[in-house]
């Protein structure tokens, strides 16, 4: 998805030479750049809503979005952490901060790309089918959610991580 793409780079561009807001200036362009793609979602699916077309429009986004949605968020919390080992590098030089922030933001982006493929096959096999009824997409996009969140609430549970 562009705009996860877009997220992840606003939130490490600045620190590579853009930044002219100060050190702390990238931190809340990036929360404000995941905030505006959500409320647009959100305003678009009220508008939606709103001239009658909701069911048509949430019953088609719920099922990709709980992968859609989930990869844009860590899309941006892999430019965070690259930004916050520069702002707060603690007992690294800020170089080596950011030689680890990356090793784990790669990591994150990877799991992004995943999420977003498996978004991309739900949206074009699975959301845009005009034969399955609406109260069946609710129903399975509420369990692709909820799915989503089991796996980020209990994933790396149960075996001890040295980091």
């Amino acid at each position: 998805h562009p705009q996860a793409a877009r997220t992840a780079f606003r939130c490490a561009y600045p620190l590579a030479g853009g930044n002219t807001g100060g050190p702390a200036e990238p931190v809340p362009r990036c929360l404000l750049d995941l905030r505006l793609c959500f409320a647009l979602c959100a305003a678009g699916g009220g508008h939606l809503s709103q001239i009658g077309s909701g069911v048509n429009f949430w019953s088609f986004v719920i099922g990709h979005g709980a992968f859609e949605l989930t990869a844009i968020t860590v899309a941006g919390a892999a430019g965070l952490k690259l930004g916050w080992a520069l702002i707060a590098p603690g007992r690294w030089p800020r170089s080596e901060a950011l030689r680890l922030a990356a090793m784990q933001s790669v990591q994150l982006v990877a799991g992004a790309i995943l999420l977003l493929l498996i978004a991309a096959f739900i949206e074009a096999y699975w959301s845009s089918m005009t034969y399955t009824s609406s109260n069946v997409k609710f129903v399975v996009g509420g369990g692709l959610w909820l799915l989503v969140g089991t796996y980020f609430v209990c994933a790396g549970r149960g075996h001890d991580d040295a980091h």
